[in-house]
């Protein structure tokens, strides 16, 4: 099962960009008797009501690691993942095949593990 890091199906910057063309594009499109017979407080308390972006937090005192069981990563379409074949006979620890990761998959396999802890 492969996880998608965190916030990464959205490009924040083009999400706000474009949510600021729509605000532009709302008010031009307001008729003349509703901008004339609204007052601006209202207008505006409409607009941020309606285009309000509640921003997500996290909180480093609250994670944790759920399950410390065995985790399969696809690093098939990884091209910083190098992995090296082991030779008959050998084992390779997970802590010698972590360093044959790229860093940002061996620090999740080190999360998954719960080799790494944040409390």
């Amino acid at each position: 099962m492969l996880v998608d890091p965190l916030f990464s199906e959205a490009d924040m910057h083009a999400l706000i960009e474009r949510l600021r063309l729509k605000v532009r594009q709302d008010i031009d499109s307001l008729p003349e008797e509703v901008v004339l017979n609204t007052s601006g407080t209202d207008l505006v308390e409409h607009f941020v009501t309606k285009y309000h972006l509640e921003v997500p937090q996290l909180h480093e005192d609250g994670i944790y690691v759920e399950d410390r069981g065995e985790v399969k990563i696809d690093v098939s379409g990884d091209r910083s993942a190098t992995l090296h074949p082991v030779e008959a006979g050998r084992t390779t620890s997970r802590a010698a095949a972590s360093q044959s990761l790229s860093p940002s998959l061996a620090i999740a396999s080190c999360f998954a593990t719960g080799r790494i802890s944040t409390g």
